[in-house]
């Protein structure tokens, strides 16, 4: 057997489906097979329209298959304020009849209109489409025997965005004259913006060098020095507008040839200096990589258009309708990190602390900035893991999925491989006979227990050897691995440091790491710690020392003795006669909250929560496109780390239709937060990837005719011999309750960091009042949230969107003030329109809900059904048209 070969062919079904992923939302494209008749619509010249159709240019990327039969689909994006007119025309001519049969019909997201088109010859109608609205629709060319062709519209409105330049050196720019050059560039493409220079800013990251790092070709990731220009940056100035793109001019890159780097689809970018048309073409170029995730087009055919479009950086001006189309999607994201990076967050069960101590303990500080010598970046739900190993046998070469590999894990798992092959060699043939003959037992039983065993031995030895490296574990001393190194970098290693497999969460506790010469010293607290702040005789606050540690927080001169919700410091100024002149409460960040403990009552607020679902590695919409992005990303983003974050973290919500700011201004919070419920495909009922895979390869498509499906019996059992199954039962019916469980579970621990963001001031949340908005995965995350805030915050409204599993979690409707469930109606489709059903989770009522509590998805918006498409949270936007006080209406408040 060629293992290599069918080890490839796996990869391959796992990318194919990846690219069809959950909450992606994309259809399957083929190249299509030209028509006998249609020939392609082209528009009357009008620079408000660009039209692509298939004799003009080859993307098969682009072409829709539709229940196997090819339909030539162009596409156009035109101005909303104009009337779009186009001529059609066929490659023979027309006959009175065939002109008689021809219909023209503009499929909208809820209606359908039959177009009014004239005759101009015999070869060519011309056709009016009128009243555009903001959105998508689809022009069909049908007569009475086939459909011919179709059209796709994007209507766009010119977007207007915001850009600040910010030079990392001192220079002298005219901003009103970089400003011009890149709308003149970008003026064809509907978009606009309007750019502030901002002062020159200062880092110690080009201190030492003027230059950048080069960066990654494949535009997917910020290097380090740029992600400490971005931090720096936004901690000198946490005011900074959130909601437009950055330029850091710099002096350039290691490789000279570089111009500019924008991480594909982030708010951030960083251009080298130049003169100022060549400058701004290049702030033109990075903005369109970073706003549209826009990438260099690979056409083998035509290499006139490439040379002139946008992406080659060679003074062209062009983008194609792809390009055109990904610059309009209308997310008004701006996202300022990457995917991997673990972000600076303040709700954790363990509170990092860093200092510089002397050696008789005294910390080392600038007189009358006490609190910046106590550096507080972050929280984790987990103390660090360290390893005191001296023998290079033992010390861990990397980390895969929580647990560590050292060389003598190598070594071993490399000796049993050798044995198993030398065996086989050997004695596997003489052995298999002796069993058959002596035992009667067959071969492939006595090659499964070998096997088995081999697995066995294994799995014993990396336990073994694991809980030998436990014993290495460092809780509280010196970190030999930290010799020497600086603030930033032992920062920035706890940052990432991996958190090993472990039981069970920790209490909220505290993590301090000092610095006492060369060395760094690791210590766990409780969640307050006190610190002592001494006068000297010329009246100075000069001496400093760590005084205890509780978890309670204790001000005797205020009067203040609680336990402690979150994580909190003390400091204590004493006198020149050892006398307390003042006691102050900080929480974690730095804020004085002395006298907000001794309030009794916090105003309410209204508290909006977002659970996210699956997060997919692979959003393309082309084959290559998930192959690159799997093998950067890994088939699986990891599992939640169950933080809480204050911004769509991971572009969930945002980028599709902004769903997320729909819910905001219906519910009008006082704050929002976002919580990550994303797990591995294993915990859904689905149970693995490669199921998933399989079905929603084979699962048809949705029928072209919405009042014709021929889609009720296209169940297959294999890859390769179909049957006449129902298709429905193609979709997993049995839940996944242990994985359910492990999603719910992990909710729990959000629902503990949460619980500290709300009680920052302690018992401030029994009078605010949580609405929580899940979809897919994010239902079973959100009800473990749920779990641990019953009691401590009122319920006002919970909205689910297509539940995985939905049938395994209960939820009590008693409890809250507005409840709703949306999704496909399973149980209507399953058997006459199953092409109809969410594939990717399947839909059942929430246990606890009734039909009073549940709400489909309009039978009018037949495009927004489908295996994927029934699924994809941007899709959920007509929750916003219900008539108030129907059914599923959100209340305005």
């Amino acid at each position: 057997m060629n293992f290599s070969r069918y080890f490839l062919q796996l990869v391959n079904v796992l990318f194919l489906g990846l690219a069809l992923s959950f909450a992606s939302g994309f259809t399957l494209f083929a190249q299509p097979n030209k028509p006998n008749k249609f020939m392609g619509f082209r528009s009357v010249s009008d620079s408000s329209t660009y039209i692509d159709s298939f004799y003009q240019g080859n993307l098969p990327d682009w072409r829709r298959e539709e229940q196997g039969v090819n339909l030539n689909i162009q596409y156009a994006l035109h101005d909303a304020s104009k009337d779009l007119v186009l001529f059609v025309d066929f490659e023979k001519k027309l006959s009175r009849k065939e002109f008689k049969q021809l219909e023209f019909i503009k499929v909208n997201q809820r209606d359908t209109l039959f177009l009014v088109f004239q005759r101009v010859d015999s070869n060519t109608v011309k056709l009016r489409v009128r009243e555009l609205n903001i959105g998508f629709s689809q022009v069909l060319v049908n007569n009475k025997k086939q459909h011919l062709g179709s059209l796709e519209l994007d209507i766009v409105l010119e977007r207007k965005e915001r850009i600040y330049l910010v030079p990392l050196f001192e220079v002298e720019l005219d901003e009103i004259q970089i400003q011009g050059q890149i709308n003149k560039i970008f003026k064809p493409f509907h978009l606009r913006f309007e750019l502030t220079l901002l002062p020159s800013f200062y880092t110690e990251e080009l201190e030492q060098s003027k230059l950048l790092n080069n960066p990654s070709v494949e535009f997917d990731h910020y290097t380090r020095q740029m992600r400490h220009i971005r931090d720096a940056y936004f901690k000198s100035f946490p005011k900074s507008d959130r909601k437009a793109y950055y330029v850091f001019l710099h002096k350039g890159f290691v490789n000279e040839s570089l111009e500019g780097f924008a991480a594909k689809g982030k708010a951030i970018v960083f251009v080298k200096n130049q003169p100022i048309n060549k400058l701004s073409y290049d702030i033109a170029v990075q903005l369109a990589r970073g706003i549209g995730g826009l990438t260099q087009p690979s056409s083998a055919n035509e290499q006139t258009q490439d040379v002139e479009n946008l992406m080659n950086a060679l003074g062209g001006l062009e983008l194609n309708p792809e390009q055109w189309r990904n610059l309009h999607l209308d997310s008004r994201r701006y996202p300022y990190y990457d995917e991997d990076e673990e972000i600076s967050i303040f709700n954790g069960f363990v509170a990092y602390y860093f200092w510089q101590e002397k050696d008789d303990g005294s910390i080392i500080f600038d007189p009358g900035a006490f609190r910046l010598a106590i550096q507080r970046p972050y929280k984790k739900n987990y103390f660090s893991y360290h390893l005191n190993i001296e023998k290079w046998l033992f010390k861990p070469l990397f980390v895969w999925s929580s647990f560590p590999f050292s060389p003598l894990h190598m070594l071993l798992f490399g000796s049993y491989i050798f044995a198993a092959l030398w065996l086989r060699r050997r004695w596997h043939r003489r052995l298999t006979v002796l069993a058959e003959r002596t035992f009667r037992v067959k071969r492939v039983v006595v090659r499964i227990f070998l096997t088995s065993g081999i697995i066995v031995l294994t799995s014993i030895t990396f336990l073994t050897i694991n809980s030998v490296l436990s014993r290495y574990e460092i809780f509280e001393g010196v970190i030999p691995d930290f010799y020497k190194m600086s603030m930033r970098d032992v920062r920035k290693q706890i940052l990432y440091n991996t958190e090993i497999r472990r039981s069970e969460v920790p209490e909220m506790a505290s993590e301090v790491l000092i610095k006492r010469g060369n060395h760094w010293i690791v210590k766990r607290r409780k969640r307050v710690l006190y610190f002592d702040l001494y006068k000297d005789s010329m009246g100075v606050y000069s001496k400093a020392r760590f005084n205890r540690e509780s978890d309670s927080i204790i001000v005797e001169s205020e009067r203040i003795a609680m336990l402690a919700p979150s994580h909190y410091f003390v400091i204590n100024r004493i006198d020149q006669n050892l006398n307390y002149e003042s006691q102050m409460v900080f929480n974690h960040q730095g804020s004085n909250v002395t006298q907000l403990l001794q309030q009794s009552k916090e105003p309410a607020k209204r508290i909006l929560l977002f659970v996210n679902g699956y997060r997919p590695t692979s959003l393309g919409n082309s084959l290559e496109e998930n192959f690159r992005d799997i093998r950067e990303r890994g088939v699986e983003f990891p599992d939640s780390k169950n933080m809480i974050h204050d911004f769509d973290r991971f572009d969930y919500w945002r980028p599709w239709r902004a769903i997320d700011s729909r819910f905001e201004k219906r519910i009008n919070p006082s704050e929002i937060y976002y919580a990550d419920g994303h797990f591995s495909v294993n915990t859904s009922n689905y149970r693995s990837l490669i199921h998933f895979t399989q079905v929603s390869s084979i699962y048809p498509a949705r029928c072209y005719d919405p009042n014709n499906h021929i889609c009720q019996n296209k169940g297959r059992t294999s890859w390769f011999r179909s049957s006449d199954d129902a298709t429905y039962l193609l979709l997993p019916n049995r839940p996944n309750y242990t994985g359910f469980e492990k999603r719910r579970q992990n909710g729990r621990i959000a629902g503990l960091n949460l619980l500290q963001q709300l009680n920052e001031i302690p018992n401030s949340s029994d009078n605010d009042t949580l609405y929580i908005v899940a979809h897919s995965m994010g239902f079973a995350y959100g009800l473990g949230i749920i779990d641990e805030l019953r009691g401590r915050v009122n319920f006002g409204g919970f909205y689910i969107l297509a539940p995985e599993n939905a049938a395994a979690g209960y939820v009590n409707p008693n409890e809250w003030k507005e409840i709703w469930q949306y999704g496909a109606n399973h149980q209507l489709l399953k058997k006459n329109a199953p092409c109809m059903l969410d594939g990717v989770a399947p839909q059942t009522m929430v246990t606890g809900l009734n039909a009073a509590h549940q709400v489909y998805i309009p039978q009018d918006l037949y495009e927004r059904f489908g295996f994927f498409d029934a699924h994809f949270v941007g899709f959920y936007d007509w929750i916003f048209d219900l008539q108030r006080g129907a059914k599923g209406s959100i209340s305005q408040r």
